[in-house]
């Protein structure tokens, strides 16, 4: 049984990040999930065309950063 904690600033973005832990996901199958929940949960927030930071590992995996900020052309 996969075990893990959403938070989220609505309600349907964190149950959908539930929702994938439940179904056997990882923590980053569910901040996947929980982020296109946001986009029509949360449009003032977040959207498809944003940028974010991630940190990654786990169990035997070197923690890696992420960087995925957007750039607007001068």
């Amino acid at each position: 049984m996969q075990k893990g904690t959403v938070s989220a600033g609505d309600i349907h973005t964190a149950r959908a990040g539930a929702a994938v832990i439940r179904a056997g996901g990882n923590a980053v199958d569910a901040a996947i999930a929980s982020t296109f929940a946001a986009f029509s949960a949360e449009p003032v927030l977040t959207s498809p065309f944003g940028g974010g930071f991630a940190l990654v590992g786990g169990n035997n995996i070197t923690p890696a950063s992420y960087h995925f900020f957007a750039s607007v052309p001068g």
